[in-house]
């Protein structure tokens, strides 16, 4: 439900960040002294307004998509102990040492 209203913000933002912009160019935004009219404020502050929400929101899905690979990565990694713990983490040194142990050694000495 949550990503359904991250994408519907993100959406709505871009929608509105361009509709206000339309408004700031199709009307007259300032007066001939220089100063900004009803509707240029509008669009300036609609354009401000837009980006905000747009730039919470992708950080809100950033944040996300870094806690489900964290939990993805936390689980890959639990995943990986039990295998090693059922399977024995020193089976395989243990099969390498017991060829050696096994394996006939002998020596001869010289005394003079």
């Amino acid at each position: 439900m949550r990503d359904l209203l991250i994408a519907i913000a993100n959406f709505l933002t871009i929608w509105l960040a361009g509709r206000f912009g339309i408004l700031g160019l199709l009307t007259k935004f300032r007066e001939r002294n220089g100063k900004i009219t009803k509707w240029g404020r509008t669009a300036v502050i609609g354009m401000i307004v837009s980006i905000m929400v747009t730039v919470i929101s992708q950080e809100l899905d950033f944040r996300r998509q870094a806690k489900e690979q964290h939990e993805a990565n936390e689980k890959l990694l639990k995943q990986n102990r039990s295998s090693v713990l059922r399977r024995g983490f020193c089976h395989d040194c243990r099969k390498t040492v017991s060829r050696f142990i096994a394996a006939p050694f002998g020596a001869r000495f010289r005394l003079r």
